[in-house]
């Protein structure tokens, strides 16, 4: 079993607790199953803070009505997808404006909305510009929506983050942090993977196309890297795959990478 090493870096490097994590991950073997870095959960608190000073009678009755619309959605038939779908963004419209600040009534509408982009996309105009239902986020016809999708998960992840980061949450807060957070990394990563494998059209696309908030972001590197602090984030909060792939995505990571390769490469030509 490896024993654990702690990893302080120098004040000089300014390092974001994210990346000190990665560092820790990439030089114990054990850090990814340890608790250190886990979010603390606890079954006795409310599911979400935020909603604490509503009506109760009225909090459940727009989960009632949120759960049907999401049943709703898993049982649709193809060939209502895309009536069912829009309609139920109406209703989750609703929902959010009687209780704007219930978290997962936004990151349902997120998930909503991408299956709204993705049917929209298997139309014979736009299967000839996307080559999987995902690429068609970045398309510029559906910027909009892209946009309002963005939005929808910062907002739920912001009302359900803790105002301190060694505060617990409820099995709830957890499981929706994890999830929203998890759903942005992947899009974060996707408009870097856009951009590495076709620069010139992708670097049309993440222009005028995908979440407005990210076309300011000049570089592959800095989408990976907020990728990584997303995915971070859903490992904190329970996701094991997350956890994985922000250590695969980080920027020190693949120095680190690179270096012992390097070291690697030295070392066999000494054998030659």
């Amino acid at each position: 079993m490896a024993t654990a090493t702690g990893v302080s870096p120098s004040p000089a490097t300014h390092l974001s607790s994210n990346d000190a994590a990665v560092l820790q991950a990439l030089f114990d073997a054990d850090s990814s199953a340890s608790s250190s870095t886990l979010a603390k959960i606890d079954s006795s608190l409310p599911s979400f803070p935020s909603i604490s000073s509503l009506d109760p009678s009225s909090i459940q009755s727009v989960k009632e009505r949120e759960l049907a619309v999401i049943r709703r959605i898993q049982n649709v038939s193809d060939n209502k997808k895309l009536s069912v779908l829009d309609e139920a963004i109406k209703e989750l419209d609703g929902l959010i404006k009687e209780a704007p600040d219930y978290p997962p009534l936004y990151a349902n509408r997120a998930q909503a909305l991408r299956m709204l982009i993705q049917a929209s996309s298997s139309s014979a105009a736009d299967s000839e510009n996307s080559n999987t239902k995902d690429n068609a986020l970045f398309l510029p016809n559906y910027a909009d929506s892209a946009t309002r999708l963005w939005s929808d998960l910062t907002q739920a992840i912001t009302l359900s983050t803790p105002s301190q980061q060694t505060a617990s949450v409820s099995p709830a807060q957890a499981r929706l942090l994890s999830n929203a957070h998890t759903h942005r990394g992947y899009i974060l990563l996707k408009a870097a993977k856009i951009r590495k494998e076709t620069p010139q059209e992708a670097g049309e696309n993440i222009t005028k196309g995908g979440p407005q908030q990210l076309r300011k972001i000049s570089t592959r590197d800095e989408l990976e890297e907020m990728a990584s602090r997303d995915f971070f984030q859903a490992g904190r909060y329970g996701n094991d795959v997350a956890r994985e792939v922000s250590v695969q995505t980080n920027p020190y990571a693949k120095m680190c990478g690179t270096i012992v390769k390097e070291a690697l490469r030295k070392e066999i030509e000494e054998f030659q």
